[in-house]
Order: C-alpha cells, then sequence, then structure tokens
C-alpha cells in the first residue's frame, strides 16, 4: 500500500506499551510525513508534554502504570484543541466513554488496519493547530 504523504512535519506523540505496535505506527506516520515520538507509559508520556506539546496524540487507554485517560486528560489542560486519537483493545464501556467526556473523536480498536489509521490520521489533520 502506497502511504500518502499528508503531514509537513506536525508532531504526534504515540504511546502504547506494546513496543511493536508503536513500531508500526511510526514507520506508517513517518511516510505519511509527521514527526512521531514514541512513548511506552503514562509517566514518560506526560514528561515529554512538558517538553513539547505536540500538534497530536495516540494512545492506548490500557497502560501499566495509569491509564490513558490520564494521558487525555493531560494533553487537554495543555492544548485543549489537539486532536487525540485512542488505539486500544478496551473499545468499549466505561473508559471509552470518558475518553469521549475529555474530547477524543476518534477510536480504533486493535489490530488497526493501515488504510485504517490513515483515515483517521488524515481526519485528525484537519483539526491540528500550532501546539
Amino acid at each position: 500500500m502506497q502511504i500518502p504523504l499528508i503531514g509537513k512535519g506536525e508532531s504526534i506523540l504515540v504511546v502504547d506499551d506494546d513496543r511493536n505496535v508503536t513500531e508500526v505506527i511510526a514507520v506508517i506516520l513517518r511516510h505519511a510525513g509527521f514527526k512521531v515520538t514514541l512513548k511506552h507509559n503514562v509517566a514518560d508520556a506526560m514528561s515529554e508534554i512538558d517538553k513539547q506539546i505536540p500538534h497530536a496524540i495516540i494512545t492506548e487507554l490500557v497502560l501499566p502504570d495509569m491509564s490513558g485517560l490520564d494521558i487525555i486528560r493531560y494533553g487537554r489542560q495543555k492544548n485543549t484543541e489537539m486532536p487525540i486519537m485512542v488505539i486500544s483493545t478496551a473499545t468499549g464501556g466505561f473508559q471509552m466513554g470518558q475518553a469521549r467526556e475529555y474530547g477524543t473523536e476518534i477510536f480504533l480498536a486493535k489490530p488497526v488496519a493501515i488504510d485504517e489509521l490513515i483515515e483517521m490520521v488524515t481526519k485528525m489533520k484537519l483539526d491540528m493547530r500550532p501546539a
């Protein structure tokens, strides 16, 4: 599959404890023209946000140290307009409802297809503002 160039160097923070998942997502997003930072737990993700607020965040909800909801809340405190996508094994119930309450509009269930990821990142790109 040809990955379209949709980014112009915008930064996306990807948070997931599954390193295989983050590496695949990173390769796709880099080919699509984005700068990608990978973190594998909430604490490191929050530290990264403190260093440089990304243009967008992609997070798993089920993480080893805290919930992905904590990343969503933290990101929203730093930039209320930042697009946040959830790619998770937890695609229903309480956590998804809370993610929606915090303003997350894009949800993908694992495993995610490349074309589905590109489609949703394209949608997210429309909402990206300078950090």
